[in-house]
């Protein structure tokens, strides 16, 4: 697996690029994206095609999650699922899709 960090603009972000939906539940993943938070303020993971029981098991290692109130998966309350957005050209997640 070859992991591509690319920054977004000089201000903030990082997009990520070589994530599958298992790499997310690696030891070092979590503490990985949170060196990256800490850098940059905030991550893209392009098209990391994560399921959702990953994402949850994900957001979870990072901290407490919290569980929306309304248009969340019934078997992943913590998740929502939406629409992507296009960003500088690339489709962008706006929320789990």
């Amino acid at each position: 697996m070859t992991i591509i960090t690319t920054p977004i603009s000089t201000a903030i972000g990082v997009a990520v690029a070589g994530y599958t939906s298992s790499d997310f539940l690696t030891p070092d993943a979590a503490r990985n994206c949170q060196a990256l938070l800490d850098r940059y303020g905030g991550v893209v993971y392009r098209e990391a095609h994560v399921t959702d029981a990953d994402l949850v098991a994900f957001s979870r290692a990072l901290g407490e999650v919290v569980v929306a109130g309304t248009g969340a998966h019934p078997d992943h309350p913590e998740t929502r699922h939406g629409s992507t957005r296009r960003c500088g050209g690339a489709a962008m997640a706006a929320s789990l899709c």
